[in-house]
Order: structure tokens, then sequence, then C-alpha cells
């Protein structure tokens, strides 16, 4: 399963390696899809690495 924001290009990466994808808007979505989806822990790590 593949967790991730908006960004178009992670549509075509997951079709290519088969994977199932969730697309989380947090604009739409908030934070959470379907109770258990989230990109949280990547968002977290992602800032911790422009510090």
């Amino acid at each position: 399963m593949l967790c991730t924001d908006a960004a178009t290009n992670y549509k075509s990466f997951a079709k290519k390696h088969e994977r199932n994808h969730e697309v989380i808007n947090t604009r739409k979505d908030g934070f959470v899809k379907k109770g258990i989806y989230h990109i949280q822990h990547v968002n977290h790590y992602h800032g911790e690495l422009k510090e």
C-alpha cells in the first residue's frame, strides 16, 4: 500500500509497480483517511530533515 499526498507523480509510480494507492488530500480528507491511512510519519520525518 502506498499512501501519498495528492502529487500526481505518485499515481503513475503506483501503477507501474502494481501497488495499491491511497491519495490523502489534506484539504479534502484531513490528515487521516478511512480511519487508518495517513502520511504524518513521512511529513514528520521530512520536517526533521529540514531542521
